[in-house]
């Protein structure tokens, strides 16, 4: 499956052995991402967690799986800046402190 993230194609294989037309699973750098379709459902699930623990996404995705799996990778982008813009503050605070090294 081609997915987009932050101006490239990814090619995101599902490694899901249970019914792969209703299920998807895969880990892309960490993250681990989880999508399934209960029978009689317009919109897939999507569950994405983060590589150092906690939910990026758990709840309804879209109505076909590409598309999910694109919400998915969408959020895991935001997550990214969420972690960079968190380092960036870290950093700040650690150079407020240094000289008490």
């Amino acid at each position: 499956m081609k997915i987009k993230f932050r101006g490239k194609t990814l090619d995101i294989q599902n490694k899901s052995n249970a019914a792969p037309s209703r299920n998807f699973d895969c880990i892309w750098n960490g993250y681990i991402i989880e999508a399934s379709k209960e029978i009689g459902e317009k919109l897939w699930w999507v569950g994405v967690y983060c590589p150092m623990g906690g939910v990026v996404v758990d709840g309804s995705g879209e109505s076909t799986l590409a598309q999910t799996i694109q919400y998915a990778f969408d959020n895991i982008s935001y997550d990214i800046d969420d972690k960079r813009q968190i380092v960036e503050e870290y950093n700040q605070w650690l150079d407020l402190v240094k000289e008490y090294e």
